[in-house]
Formats: C-alpha cells, sequence, structure tokens
C-alpha cells in the first residue's frame, strides 16, 4: 500500500483535490437549496426525465416513456441504467451526485494520464483547469449525463493511445466508447476520430490499421449494437435516438430559416412544426417513428443553401467557446434574476448596448460573467496553442493532439449550434 500511494502520489492528489472542490459545491448548494425554488440536484426537466427512465428501468425493467407509453426513442439508457443501478443500492438522486463527483475526480486523473503522454507538466496543467473549472465543479452535482460521458470519452481516448497493439485494451477503447454514446448519442460522431487516430499511430501499417480499426469499431457496436437493432425492429430506423432528427427539425433549420427572412426564431420554429404536422401521420410524437418526416423537414429547406448553412452553423458555434457558464450556474442557483439573456450569445451578436444594459442591471452577473470569461479565455489560449505546436509532432503525440482536437470541435458542432 506505501509504494502505491508513493508511486501514485501525483494521481492522488489531483483525484483528493478534484473531489474535495466538488463536495464543497455539493455542500454549498445543499444549503442553500430550497423546495420552493433551486433543489439540488435537479437542472430542469432534464434531470426529471432521466429519473422517470431509471425509474421506469428499475419497477419494470422496461425503457419505455411513461407519458405516451411507447418505447423510449428520445434517451438513450446508459445514463437511467446508471442511475436506476445507483437507488437499487440504496442511494436517491443525491447520492448520484455524490458518486458523479468521483467519477469527476477520477476524469482529472484522466486528464493528466493523457496530457502526460505530451508531457508531466502538460498533464498536470491539463489536470489543474479541468479540476477547477467551475462549470464542471458545479454540473458534477446535478442529474446531467456530462459527467459520466466525459470520464467514458476520457477512458477511451487513454485506453486507445496507452494500447500500443494490445488486442483487449483495443477493445475496452471501444467498448467505453460505445458505453459514452448509450449516455449521450453523440458519442456515435467520435468513432471515426479514433480509427484516425490508429491511422495516425501506424502509419502505412494498413493491415495493423484495419485489424486495430476493426476490433475499436467491434467494441463499440458490442455496447451500441443491440441498441441499434432494438430500434430498426421496433421503428424500423438505424439511429440510437431521435435526438438528432428532434434538433435539425426545430432547431437547426428554424434558426437559419429565422437568420435568412429576419423573423423572430420562435416564428421560424413554428413554421417547420406546422410543416412537419402536415406530413407526419404520427402528430407531435418525438419518437424515431417520426425521425423521417424530421428529417425530411429539415433537409427539404437546408438543401436549398447548404454552404450558406454550413457557414452558419460553424458561426453559430462559436457560443460554445464563449461560455458565461458562471453566471448561467449563479441564475440556475437563484443567485441572480434566470431572466437575464445569454450573455455569450448577446456577444455574439454584436449587441454591445443589450450585453452593457444586462450587466448593469446585476453587478455580481458582471463580475460573474468576467471571470467565466477569463477562465475560458486561458483554456481556449492553451488549446489552441496545444494544437498548433502539437502539429509538428508524429506518432502517439500527433494523435492526441488530431484525436483531442476533433473531439472538440465535433462536439462543439452539436453543442453549439
Amino acid at each position: 500500500m506505501k509504494e502505491f500511494l508513493k508511486t501514485h502520489k501525483i494521481e492522488i492528489g489531483i483525484f483528493a483535490g478534484a473531489l474535495l472542490l466538488r463536495l464543497a459545491m455539493f455542500f454549498l448548494l445543499l444549503a442553500i437549496s430550497s423546495p420552493t425554488g433551486f433543489s439540488l440536484p435537479f437542472a430542469g426537466s432534464d434531470s426529471t426525465s432521466y429519473l422517470d427512465a431509471a425509474r421506469e428501468l428499475g419497477e419494470t425493467g422496461r425503457f419505455f416513456d411513461r407519458g405516451t407509453g411507447l418505447p423510449n426513442s428520445y434517451e438513450v439508457p446508459g445514463y437511467p441504467l446508471f442511475l436506476a443501478l445507483i437507488e437499487k443500492l440504496g442511494g436517491g438522486p443525491l447520492a448520484a451526485a455524490i458518486v458523479q463527483d468521483i467519477i469527476a475526480a477520477a476524469s482529472a486523473v484522466m486528464v493528466y494520464k493523457i496530457g502526460a503522454m505530451l508531457a508531466p507538466g502538460v498533464g498536470m496543467l491539463a489536470a489543474l483547469l479541468f479540476a477547477i473549472d467551475p462549470a464542471g465543479v458545479f454540473y458534477s452535482n446535478f442529474i446531467l449525463t456530462e459527467t459520466l460521458f466525459i470520464f467514458l470519452v476520457l477512458a477511451a481516448v487513454w485506453t486507445l493511445l496507452a494500447a500500443a497493439s494490445r488486442s483487449r485494451a483495443l477493445l475496452a477503447a471501444g467498448l467505453s466508447l460505445g458505453a459514452a454514446a448509450m449516455v449521450r448519442p453523440v458519442g456515435e460522431i467520435l468513432l471515426p476520430g479514433f480509427v484516425g487516430a490508429l491511422v495516425i499511430l501506424h502509419f502505412k501499417e494498413w493491415r495493423k490499421i484495419a485489424v486495430f480499426s476493426f476490433i475499436v469499431v467491434l467494441g463499440f457496436f458490442m455496447v451500441a449494437g443491440p441498441w441499434f437493432l432494438r430500434n430498426k425492429l421496433l421503428f424500423d430506423r438505424w439511429e440510437l435516438s431521435s435526438v438528432a432528427s428532434l434538433q435539425f427539425a426545430f432547431a437547426h433549420a428554424p434558426l437559419y430559416y429565422a437568420y435568412k427572412n429576419n423573423v423572430p426564431a420562435r416564428e421560424a420554429i413554428n413554421i417547420f412544426h406546422a410543416r412537419f404536422l402536415a406530413i407526419s401521420p404520427y402528430g407531435d410524437e418525438a419518437s424515431l417513428r417520426n425521425s423521417p418526416f424530421m428529417w425530411q423537414v429539415a433537409f427539404e429547406y437546408l438543401r436549398e443553401d447548404p454552404v450558406g448553412f454550413a457557414k452558419f452553423h460553424a458561426i453559430k458555434t462559436i457560443p460554445f467557446f464563449l461560455s458565461d457558464g458562471l453566471r448561467e450556474m449563479a441564475a440556475r442557483a437563484d443567485i441572480i434574476p434566470n431572466s437575464m439573456p445569454s450573455l455569450g450569445d448577446l456577444a455574439m451578436k454584436r449587441d454591445f448596448a443589450g450585453l452593457r444594459d444586462a450587466l448593469r442591471e446585476n453587478e455580481t452577473a458582471l463580475l460573474l460573467f468576467a471571470g467565466g470569461a477569463a477562465f475560458w479565455f486561458l483554456v481556449n489560449a492553451f488549446m489552441l496553442a496545444g494544437i498548433v505546436f502539437g502539429l509538428g509532432a508524429r506518432g502517439q503525440h500527433l494523435a492526441l493532439v488530431l484525436l483531442s482536437a476533433f473531439i472538440v470541435f465535433a462536439t462543439a458542432l452539436v453543442a453549439g449550434g
């Protein structure tokens, strides 16, 4: 035991520091929560929906939508299963938050191990930024998928890059990525990045690339494949979830329509909703049965100007890197008014008058926005510097830099847009 503590003292220190910060936040939030307002660990309807799905799983063993009685194809079962397991072991929502704090602390260690592949100092700096990230410290205490998803993706990255040529490790990387996709469907778009990393790691060794890629893809589909098959059998769709089609039909396409035609976003959404209802035989159902009709409504419009949409969507992703997360966290905790507009969005729209007025109204919001912006500027500066300098590397270092960049920008395009 002494030898383990001596050998892994850096990892233990990172884990302890990250965990203590999150537990301190947990007890602070618990102290200010109230039944009538902010209530730990609930963050709006998403938390309630995940808990409902978890209880349905625990009580009946089925993954059904309690509201409609239909098989649930909007969410994937990974996170509800995680919550159901905690409840099965006697814990409730607050226990889930503490478990997530432990998982987040383990993720900080994973960040260190991955960064240390470049240099020990890089690993320490990356782990420090991850451990003290205000949004991470805050949101790990809520019933939301991000904490578990991030851990599984980091585990997949570390396992892949540390695997060398070991088949079991490569399979484990695929299994972890598949589990991530079963927590958040966006995980499926990361698979090409992992295959690309193998191409860099074993450049020109095409037989190895083919075999190792097959092993990683096999691991991914060992976890996610049954869900693809379930949705094909129930809904005739080879999709993990209806989330993507919903986003395109009722967010991406309408927002581009609003931008091009200079109409309010809500009006544009209503237009696309009416178009959808005109062709759907299943009404407003947010299931994969409606997915073909949602894709149809979105792409009938977007194919008119795909290049323009691509530019618009890419630009609209920028707020992902300009988060005013501290301000948003304070609003969730009822420290400042929740009615305040997103300061990041105002800055992105160059509505400086609106930004000035919003900040003048609340001095606390001004301080939180400044602190959050400064932290994210630092994170983005280090990220861009790492990408630029890393492009001159080779082998494992180059694979790590490019895979990390792919994960960041791919998820940004989905979340930020």
